[in-house]
């Protein structure tokens, strides 16, 4: 735990490296600091919050978030989606399939008997392409991924795009935005623990 006094920053936002995936694409980590001291700290593996360092009542930061110090312990096969965005489709579908529109969908199986989280390349395994960054009102980083038609079963080609805000009442926002080119199914979320 560290105190407020001691851990006063600059606000605004700083991007750090994080490291390489095993396939060798480089991870960033954004870090985004208000003028009270708070902190969040995003990477683009999978658009997942690291850490969240809040004040208590007596102005201690202490981070209130989940998860590994490095790349690596995100990409374990015992990482429990720890901050990432969940997706294209958050929890589980039940045997691996669904019917749209008259047609079955068959998906990768990563929960026997289920889905779980998107399968087994979920959008929590996945160096998302940082979009925007604003330092003029709520903090902001964005990210984009692009789920092309038939990534783990899924029809249609899906842009997703993800933004998280950190106000000055120290709250983190999070906004979310899917288009897609056919009828599909999806459901986001932040898998923050």
């Amino acid at each position: 735990m560290l105190s407020l006094q001691k851990a006063k920053a600059k606000a605004g936002i700083v991007k750090v490296p994080f490291g390489k995936t095993r396939d060798g694409q480089t991870v960033d980590l954004f870090v985004l600091t208000n003028s009270k001291g708070t902190v969040a700290k995003i990477m683009s593996y999978g658009a997942t919050v690291t850490e969240l360092w809040v004040a208590d009542k007596d102005g201690t930061l202490a981070d209130v978030c989940l998860g590994f110090d490095d790349l690596k312990g995100y990409q374990s096969p015992g990482n429990p989606f720890f901050g990432c965005v969940v997706g294209r489709y958050a929890n589980r579908i039940a045997k691996g399939k669904f019917t749209l529109d008259g047609k079955e969908y068959k998906l990768a199986i990563n929960n026997k008997p289920n889905t779980l989280h998107g399968g087994n390349k979920g959008f929590d395994k996945v160096v998302w392409k940082p979009a925007k960054l604003v330092e003029d009102g709520p903090l902001a980083v964005g990210f984009t991924y692009t789920s092309p038609d038939g990534e783990e079963g899924y029809p249609g080609k899906l842009d997703v795009a993800v933004t998280y805000e950190l106000t000055e009442k120290n709250e983190l926002r999070i906004i979310y935005s899917a288009k897609t080119d056919k009828a599909t199914v999806v459901n986001l979320t932040n898998h923050a623990y």
